[in-house]
């Protein structure tokens, strides 16, 4: 599980399955990741576990 938000993510996000772009996060990001979750300062880690029923 990775959960990113820039460039510098992108070759993580591309590789790992259950990957996040963060919602506040570059477009480029968000097509790497396999889910877009909230912002960063709208809990988005939490919001990403709770779409994969981990919590």
């Amino acid at each position: 599980m990775a959960f990113g938000d820039a460039l510098n993510d992108l070759e993580m996000l591309k590789k790992i399955y259950h990957s996040f772009a963060m919602g506040n996060g570059l477009v480029e990001a968000k097509k790497a990741a396999k889910y877009v979750t909230a912002g960063v300062d709208e809990n988005g880690i939490y919001e990403g576990l709770k779409q994969l029923k981990l919590i």
